[in-house]
């Protein structure tokens, strides 16, 4: 029996290079981009703009939850895993005189290495301390959150707005593995007073352009909007994740035809599986998270959602975030909001960067040659690009017919070059928006019709007497207040209200008092002219109402809301 030197040389060969075939191609498949106009953009979109007050009652959870029933409700598992590894290396040779016609024999049996494998007994839970200060926490936030929308901060001498935005991620390619944070500022714009006897001069774009800022108007801020991400702040995905990885590679190779008339088999045989893990649970994905900053800022993380091909990716995607806005009463009714967005990569964390300045100039430089402006030069197209970014067409139109040529292709098709120029903001770090605020600078007093009606006060027996209210429009956080009152042989009498419940948008005031009936006081009331009902603004008592009393009124279902007049 003898076996060739080359046989020695070709078994190392072949376990080396089996090891390395062992080696497994990247399972995630990303797809990144040169900077982040390559990458997507996010718009803001103001949606809707409110008083709070027209929202803070139907946005109040009412969460009924006893102790016991917290201590059912937390969590009681943890996650499970496994782990196992499994190699083996068998190598064999053989030869034999005048093989037989049929090919070499088969070579020894191979020499398998070690098995490891450790799997879990059973999941056990929490102890019975956790599960209790767990249910504490539970119980405690849920009582917390039926309080936390009527006890919000609102600083002295500033009106509460329930402010609705759209934040829009929009990627350029699929499968790129970035998160975007967007910081949103909101800002008083600032007061442009004309001369006397002068039109009003137009406000100026707010300075949002692709790169720069220095553009007289910008706002400065100052004493201005608080903003609170008071309402919901989180948006999570969550996936059964039952992952485990196994490389397996086995390379095999037969010499024949050695040298004479021997027939040689050499075979190595390389097995690699290696159960690295194993974990059987749940993964949690932010989709939305939103914190303060300052102030005036907050900042929005739009995180990538979890997928198969490049484990986290942008996705097109509408995210609403509403938020608390506090401007104060003096302020202009309009709050201009500019908002920079920044996106970072998942794995690494490092930002990408924004559109150089060359980049800026050579798109604003072709659009220009396509729409004929190519004299303008780039600080020309840019002030079209921001009156048409504010929305201004009366300036744009004046100003394009002041800068183009009658017959280039942008003074013919100005709506075209608008569209053109607007989107340039796809891809730019920064964009802005403003809107009003409805109702904001008005008086602080009632209208008039409020105190010149006659109100109806229903007393149901026992249990209470009450009246509604209309036209009741009061300033935002107004502190209200009212009273019953009647003479009683000479006697002033003077009920305070057991409740006030104000629907600040229906403009209606349902109060509610004790029962006359029940105080055996209802003789004095029912005569005419001598009940009135009184309201406390803010410490200055308004014109008192006229009331008339009926007693012993059936009351209504408790669906029903007693009428009024």
């Amino acid at each position: 029996m003898r076996v060739s030197a080359l046989t020695t040389v070709s078994l190392g060969f072949l376990v080396a290079a089996g090891f390395a075939a062992c080696q497994s191609e990247p399972f995630h498949r990303e797809t990144r981009a040169l900077d982040q106009r390559d990458a997507g953009s996010v718009h803001v979109t103001v949606l809707a703009v409110a008083p709070w007050s027209h929202y803070v009652d139907a946005l109040t959870p009412r969460f009924t939850m006893s102790a016991d029933d917290a201590v059912g409700k937390v969590i009681r598992d943890t996650r499970q895993s496994m782990e196992s590894r499994q190699s083996s290396v068998s190598t064999g040779a053989s030869a034999t005189e005048k093989p037989g016609m049929f090919g070499a024999p088969t070579g020894p049996d191979p020499v398998k290495a070690s098995v490891f494998a450790a799997v879990p007994d059973k999941l056990e839970g929490p102890d019975a301390m956790m599960e209790v200060w767990t249910a504490n926490s539970l119980y405690q936030e849920v009582q917390i959150l039926n309080r936390v929308l009527r006890d919000a901060v609102i600083p002295t001498g500033f009106r509460p707005y329930l402010v609705r935005l759209q934040v829009s991620l929009i990627p350029r390619r699929r499968h790129q593995p970035y998160d975007a944070y967007t910081t949103l500022s909101f800002f008083s714009p600032e007061v442009q007073i004309a001369a006397a006897g002068s039109t009003p001069a137009p406000r100026s774009a707010p300075s949002v352009s692709l790169r720069s800022g220095g553009v007289s108007g910008e706002s400065t801020g100052g004493t201005g909007p608080v903003v609170l991400p008071l309402l919901v702040t989180d948006n999570l995905e969550s996936s059964l994740v039952s992952r485990s990885q196994q490389d397996a590679q086995r390379l095999a190779l037969s010499l024949l035809a050695l040298p004479g008339d021997f027939a040689g088999k050499l075979t190595a045989d390389l097995f690699a599986n290696e159960f690295q893990g194993q974990v059987a649970g749940r993964d949690l994905n932010s989709l939305l998270t939103m914190a303060r900053v300052s102030p005036n800022t907050l900042r929005v993380r739009i995180g990538a959602m979890a997928e198969s091909t490049a484990d986290y990716a942008m996705v097109p995607r509408n995210h609403n975030v509403t938020l608390l806005v506090m401007v104060p009463e003096k302020s202009e009714a309009e709050v201009e909001l500019v908002a920079r967005t920044s996106l970072v990569d998942t794995q690494t964390g490092i930002e990408l960067a924004d559109s150089s300045p060359e980049r800026v100039a050579a798109l604003l430089e072709g659009v220009g040659s396509r729409w004929g402006l190519q004299g303008l030069g780039a600080p020309a197209l840019e002030e079209l690009f921001r009156l048409a970014q504010s929305n201004d067409q009366s300036r744009f139109q004046k100003r394009l017919n002041e800068l183009a040529s009658p017959t280039s292709q942008g003074a013919q098709y100005p709506q075209s070059l608008w569209i053109e120029l607007v989107g340039l903001v796809s891809g730019s770090q920064f964009t802005s928006t403003r809107f009003e605020l409805p109702g904001h600078g008005a008086g602080g007093g009632v209208p008039a019709s409020l105190t010149s009606q006659t109100l109806v006060v229903l007393d149901y027996g026992w249990s209470r007497c009450e009246t509604i209210v209309r036209d009741a429009a009061f300033p935002e956080n107004a502190k209200l207040r009212a009273f019953l009152e009647f003479d009683d042989n000479g006697r002033v009498i003077s009920l305070p209200a057991d409740a006030l419940q104000v629907d600040a948008e229906k403009q209606t005031l349902r109060l509610v008092f004790t029962s006359l009936l029940a105080l055996n006081m209802s003789g004095p009331a029912a005569i005419p002219g001598n009940l009135r009902i009184r309201l406390n603004l803010d410490g200055d008592d308004l014109p008192a109402f006229s009331a008339l009393y009926l007693p012993g009124t059936t009351a209504p279902p408790a669906a029903q809301t007693p009428k009024g007049s």
